[in-house]
């Protein structure tokens, strides 16, 4: 994938490994947290290495890797802010490179200081059954944790958090139609109709402004729309059954997916 090793940060690299000393990834026993926007994986990573300062190695996550392999091949030194504009670029990275982001994980090698290293590695994360049955085939060691919620809790969490990254266009639906009937059409048939009312309620409220709501429902309707979670779960079950475990992020608490991901 790179004709040249690059250094992403101290002891991890990416590419032809440049000596011995470099492990690949296909030797490492990496746990995978795979799942949507919102569904807690950045939070799970969080209380991991909260719990064992120093004894984690957290990869460069799925947003550093698509910065750095992905977007570069596609857009050069533009930057790549849009959300959609990202999940169409690392669309387009699957059909171009089977396996996708499990791809580009499978490149990285880590170099430790002392021999093999017992802490514990974790990257933030994969999606779809295309990243996932690829990353079962290419990293026999790893293991997977899937995070799952509904998609009203994923966007909930995504509107109720300040992340800079959390920026997409979205098409300005008709001012002659209702609010209501806009927030349903952004929705597509993935909101409940609950839901779309308790948004409009917080808009007319001002709690919420609209176009936040309309690019956040954008994000995770796009995710919908190109990652099928049960199917993802299917491909884990039926061929990583020792290696993969879930969790419903709705009804665990973080504590308790940290401690299934630790018992991997």
């Amino acid at each position: 994938m790179l004709s040249e090793f690059v250094e992403l940060s101290p002891n991890i690299g990416i590419g032809p490994r440049p000596s011995e000393t470099w492990v690949p990834m296909a030797a490492l026993p990496v746990r995978i947290l795979v799942g949507m926007t919102g569904a807690g994986k950045t939070t799970t990573v969080s209380e991991a290495t909260r719990r064992h300062p120093g004894h984690v190695q957290v990869l460069p996550d799925r947003r550093v890797l698509t910065d750095h392999v992905i977007l570069r091949r596609y857009a050069g030194d533009r930057p790549v802010k849009d959300r959609l504009e990202r999940f169409e670029l690392t669309r387009r990275f699957r059909g171009d490179v089977p396996g996708g982001m499990a791809a580009v994980l499978a490149e990285l090698c880590l170099k430790f200081k002392d021999g093999r290293s017992n802490d514990m590695i974790l990257f933030d994360g994969l999606r779809g059954i295309d990243e996932v049955g690829h990353a079962i085939r290419a990293l026999p060691a790893a293991r997977f944790l899937l995070l799952s919620a509904p998609i009203q809790v994923r966007l909930q969490r995504l509107l109720s958090r300040s992340d800079s990254f959390d920026v997409a266009s979205f098409e300005h639906l008709s001012p002659e139609t209702t609010l209501g009937q806009r927030l349903a059409e952004a929705g597509s048939g993935y909101l409940p109709l609950t839901v779309i009312r308790a948004l409009q309620g917080d808009i007319e409220a001002g709690i919420l402004s609209e176009d936040e709501v309309m690019a956040k429902i954008s994000i995770v309707v796009a995710e919908a729309t190109n990652y099928d979670l049960d199917a993802t779960a299917t491909i884990l079950k039926a061929n990583a059954p020792e290696r993969s475990r879930t969790a419903e992020t709705d009804r665990l608490s973080i504590p308790e997916v940290a401690d299934l991901l630790e018992a991997m």
